[in-house]
């Protein structure tokens, strides 16, 4: 039996691939105007081909609902690459955040874009009742869209005494310790309050206005 003094074997790395968005995380859609949505693909091996990306839609007033897109040639089309989504008729129909998904057998990247209608400002959810015990803190989330970024104002009105009263603001400083709002225009949070150590006397209804 003869014997090899050398062998060799081949190492083959593969990388995930590294979405990068062609726009900002938010596009001011005009009605009836047509948008496109844009990423592009770095340092991905073995290549992302057009089979292994996919698009999907989530309407802005119901984050529940996840739709994947098909190029319909009507509302929605795709480069040949399928990395743009050209979305045709901007429309309140269409408003809301496009999520891509690319994967190659390293794995999966995604990247997301949120269409908004230019116009004043929308409340995308209603508020929902809260029930608490004392001592706890409660937070009321007033989730809303706008373009250019909105101001969000909240009142209190007293269930014993009827009296409403701002309690806090984004555009101005009001002096409650016990409010508190998250100011991060770039967070789905903008304008939350949160109510700190609720007490039998925070009883009553709150109002958030946008403009």
């Amino acid at each position: 039996v003869g014997f090899i003094n050398s062998s060799s074997a081949n190492l083959t790395v593969q990388v995930l691939p590294d979405l990068v968005p062609l726009q900002n995380e938010t596009v001011l859609g005009l009605n009836g105007e047509s948008a496109v949505l844009g990423f592009q693909i770095v340092n991905a091996s073995p290549s992302v081909t057009p089979d292994n990306i996919k698009w999907f839609f989530q309407p802005l007033n119901d984050t529940l609902l996840k739709v994947e897109i098909v190029d319909d040639g009507v509302t929605y089309m795709f480069t040949s690459d399928r990395l743009n989504l050209i979305v045709m008729n901007v429309s309140n129909e269409v408003e809301g955040t496009y999520t891509i998904e690319v994967q190659n057998e390293a794995g999966m990247d995604s990247g997301r874009v949120t269409i908004v209608i230019e116009g004043p400002p929308r409340i995308r959810m209603p508020l929902e009742d809260e029930q608490s015990v004392e001592g706890s803190n409660v937070v009321f989330t007033c989730f809303a869209i706008a373009e250019p970024i909105h101001s969000v104002y909240w009142y209190f009105t007293d269930a014993t005494t009827s009296d409403t009263v701002l309690i806090a603001s984004t555009t101005t400083s009001v002096d409650n310790n016990k409010y508190t709002l998250d100011l991060n225009t770039a967070s789905d949070s903008y304008g939350l309050l949160t109510i700190s150590n609720v007490t039998y006397g925070d009883r009553g209804t709150y109002l958030c206005n946008v403009s």
